[in-house]
């Protein structure tokens, strides 16, 4: 089962629109994919250095608050254009194109969720509306669930990967033949190996 970390641990996905520039560098990462950074499997995918490791957590540590007594990453859409031009200045340009196919390959269908995607995949503004409406739909769902398993803030809930089939699903026929086309290409040909979840993150 997947984990999700839900209030303070959450990282607060922003939907706003934005332009890409050269080189696969974007005016602004989605904190989403800004947290994809801290996963020792994606930083070794990226092949990053010791000095771009430290520079990245210096980056991080600087949002690191506590929420309920445990320390957590909290982002909101405000902070993505100003650590996306750090991060933009820490990854070589080849880094900054594998991690558009990281994004696609662990997001499977939610990573058209992701602005430099939409970008990318030139969504139109009633795409754009869909995704906004099932986005809602899932933040719903997810409070609905957290409710119902006595989730709290600084806690964490379990969402399944049959809870979010569904929302996938719909997310996925938002685009059209030559979008999915285009997506599936994003995701390059070098197949991501992540980590193994630890017992405790699968809850088994």
């Amino acid at each position: 089962m997947k984990l999700l970390r839900t209030l303070g641990l959450a990282l607060l996905v922003s939907v706003s629109s934005i332009a890409a520039a050269q080189t696969d560098t974007f005016k602004s990462w989605s904190p989403g994919t800004i947290g994809l950074l801290i996963r020792k499997d994606i930083r070794r995918d990226l092949n990053l250095n010791s000095d771009q490791a430290k520079q990245i957590d210096d980056i991080f540590n600087a949002k690191l608050v506590e929420h309920g007594g445990l320390k957590g990453l909290s982002l909101s859409p405000e902070d993505g254009p100003i650590m996306s031009k750090k991060l933009n200045e820490v990854l070589e340009p080849e880094q900054r194109t594998r991690l558009i196919e990281l994004v696609v390959q662990v997001r499977g269908a939610g990573a058209i969720t992701e602005p430099m995607v939409q970008e990318k995949l030139s969504l139109s503004k009633a795409q754009l509306d869909l995704l906004a409406e099932i986005e809602d739909d899932i933040r719903g769902a997810v409070s609905e669930e957290a409710m119902r398993q006595g989730g709290g803030t600084g806690g964490q809930i379990r969402i399944s990967a049959d809870f979010m089939r569904p929302f996938e699903e719909r997310r996925a026929k938002v685009l059209n033949d030559e979008q999915r086309a285009k997506l599936k290409e994003m995701a390059g040909t070098r197949k991501f190996e992540a980590d193994k979840p630890s017992k405790k993150e699968s809850g088994n």
